[in-house]
């Protein structure tokens, strides 16, 4: 089968992917991973078939850090942005999947993609990072406060989902008319039935030990098989890591991956004085973060990335920002959390990891200073913390999300392609 995947992001957004292109690949499919071109190297050198789309993630991370907290100056930085490479990328997302079988889209594509793909007469999966287009309520939605009685749970839902449609007509207005013949007239949405063909399926890659298995799922096209981990086992460390490890007791661990903050430098300063005050070693994984000036001392380690299924099973405390491939990362290692969220998704994976008992109190940027990550970093210590966040690690290692994922993705396809051969009018794009 060949199959597309249409991805867009940060490293965090694409890691997830490239793990699932990885294993249909080695299943025996033809994958074709198209993303943002700063991501070639990465995904060619896992053996990929890569189309790239433009506009630039570190571009994207200055934007939202020039915003703060304001939300309408983060949606409005981002929708001019947007604005300016969609034809581009409608573009070429439309040329990579002109041959495909199948195609698979992520959160930006979840609009564009189902409708390239009902003109192209293919199925479509859509797989999604974060819980959204299935209103619950047994947990918040993202951007909306935690705690709320269950139906304003649902509502939030609910409105997200409406929001992101309203975007997407507008989006569609604005590209110009040579884009805009590349996709259908009218709007097909996906998650619904239509005669002739099965729903588009929704899949979480998230562990159903962290969101549960909401009752309003159930019975449904709705899915959450696991995370998808991308893993390096021949990862070999630098060796002054190895020494490093080994001098001593676990260090804490630090990373704010892809973010770009104008706190960042202030935050992290505060948690190496927290460690001096509490006699910790700390592993900084500086990444985009931008960094004190002085931040170098005997218990200090500085390395630029590094695989977070070696790195954090060796670490006593994960500090991090709480991006869902990172969240993800922390909670299997099996290790507590502290979490100082950024943007988007990111308080919501705070809260949840707080509910479940596995991290610190959600901690704000602009308020944090050592006090804070002293009391933070002790609360971590918690027996009852450490033996949750060790159960939860269990859990979420014993499954095989991306395997899961696999058979629901072939599954779709045949289902789909046995009612398009049914049909008065068969589809196009279906070979084997």
């Amino acid at each position: 089968m060949r199959i597309v995947l249409l991805a867009f992001g940060s490293r965090g957004d694409i890691q997830p992917f490239l793990a699932l292109a990885s294993k249909l690949n080695e299943r025996g499919h033809s994958v074709t991973l198209a993303a943002p071109k700063v991501f070639r190297t990465m995904i060619e050198e896992n053996q990929l078939k890569f189309t790239p789309l433009a506009g630039d993630p570190e571009e994207i991370s200055r934007l939202l850090n020039s915003a703060g907290e304001n939300l309408f100056q983060m949606a409005r930085k981002l929708w001019r942005y947007a604005l300016q490479v969609e034809n581009e990328i409608v573009l070429s997302a439309s040329l990579a999947i002109q041959d495909a079988d199948l195609l698979i889209h992520g959160f930006a594509f979840t609009d564009i993609g189902h409708q390239l793909a009902t003109l192209q007469g293919i199925p479509d999966v859509s797989i999604q990072m974060f819980p959204s287009f299935a209103p619950t309520r047994s947990m918040p939605a993202v951007g909306h406060p935690a705690n709320l009685p269950g139906i304003l749970n649902y509502f939030g839902h609910w409105f997200n989902a409406q929001i992101f449609r309203v975007l997407a007509l507008i989006g569609k207005a604005f590209l110009n008319d040579e884009v805009k013949k590349l996709l259908p007239r009218s709007n097909p949405q996906p998650f619904e039935h239509r005669c002739g063909q099965p729903p588009t399926p929704l899949l979480f890659a998230i562990s159903p030990a962290v969101v549960g298995e909401p009752e309003e799922w159930r019975n449904r096209s709705i899915f959450t098989p696991g995370y998808f981990f991308l893993d390096e086992p021949d990862y070999h460390p630098p060796d002054e890591l190895n020494r490093f490890l080994k001098d001593g007791d676990p260090p804490i661990c630090v990373t704010f991956g892809s973010m770009i903050n104008k706190e960042s430098s202030k935050v992290i300063k505060s948690i190496l004085a927290a460690a001096d005050q509490l006699n910790l070693r700390v592993i900084l994984i500086s990444g985009w973060a931008i960094l004190p000036e002085d931040y170098s001392n005997h218990s200090v380690y500085l390395i630029n990335a590094i695989p977070h299924a070696f790195i954090f099973p060796k670490c006593s405390t994960i500090i991090h920002h709480g991006g869902a491939g990172t969240t993800a990362a922390a909670a299997r290692s099996g290790k507590p959390q502290i979490i100082i969220p950024h943007i988007g998704d990111q308080p919501f994976w705070s809260d949840r990891m707080y509910s479940l008992g596995v991290s610190s109190p959600p901690l704000k940027m602009k308020k944090i200073d050592s006090n804070l990550m002293v009391k933070a970093l002790k609360f971590t210590t918690d027996p009852n913390i450490i033996t949750k966040a060790f159960e939860l690690g269990q859990k979420i290692a014993a499954e095989d999300g991306l395997g899961s994922t696999i058979r629901i993705i072939e599954d779709h396809y045949q289902e789909f392609t046995s009612q398009a051969q049914e049909s008065e009018f068969p589809r196009r794009g279906l070979g084997s």
